[in-house]
C-alpha cells in the first residue's frame, strides 16, 4: 500500500468541532507596495509571495524589489495583496517582520510589522517603540526609493 500523508478536499468541509483540522492550503500571492491613501503604484523587478494556511492562521513570505518608488501615493507605506483578509479586532491581526536588503532612504533597516484585523495588507514600523503618533511607520514618498528590497514573514489569522 502506498501511503500519501494526510490529504484534504480541494473544497473545505467545514467542522464545528474546535479539534478537528478541516482546512489546510498552500499558495502564492502577489505583494505590492501601496499607499494607505492614496494607494499610489510602484514598478518591480521582483514581487514573490507565498502562503500556508493551516485552519485559521496563515503564515505568508514574501519578497519585493522595487525600481520604482511609490508614486502618487499618500499616507503611510502598506504592503498589500495578503490571500485572506486578516480576523480580529483593531491592530491584533498578526505581526512579523521584515529585512530592509538595501535601497530605502537612510536610516531605515530591519523593521516590523503588523497585519490590520479585517484587511488583507501588512503595515511596516521601524523597529523599538511603536505608537501611532511617533512617525515610526513607513511614509510612501520618503521611504521607498527606485531599488527598494525586501523580504518578510508574517502570521496572522482568519
Amino acid at each position: 500500500a502506498t501511503v500519501s500523508g494526510i490529504t484534504f478536499p480541494a473544497t473545505q468541509s467545514a467542522s464545528a468541532d474546535a479539534n478537528t483540522l478541516d482546512d489546510y492550503e498552500e499558495g502564492t500571492w502577489t505583494p505590492v507596495f501601496a499607499g494607505n491613501s492614496p494607494a499610489g503604484s510602484a514598478t518591480y523587478s521582483s514581487q514573490i509571495g507565498t502562503y500556508t494556511k493551516i485552519g485559521n492562521m496563515v503564515n505568508v513570505r514574501f519578497q519585493l524589489v522595487a525600481t520604482s518608488g511609490i508614486t502618487g501615493g499618500g499616507g503611510v507605506t502598506l504592503i498589500k495583496g495578503l490571500p485572506f483578509n486578516a480576523g480580529g479586532s483593531s491592530q491584533n491581526g498578526g505581526g512579523g517582520s521584515i529585512t530592509i536588503w538595501s535601497g530605502f532612504a537612510t536610516g531605515i533597516n530591519t523593521s516590523n510589522l503588523y497585519v490590520d484585523a479585517g484587511n488583507n495588507y501588512l503595515v511596516p514600523y521601524y523597529a523599538g517603540s511603536f505608537t501611532a503618533t511617533s512617525g515610526s511607520y513607513w511614509g510612501t514618498t520618503t521611504v521607498i526609493q527606485n531599488t527598494s528590497s525586501v523580504a518578510g514573514v508574517a502570521t496572522y489569522y482568519v
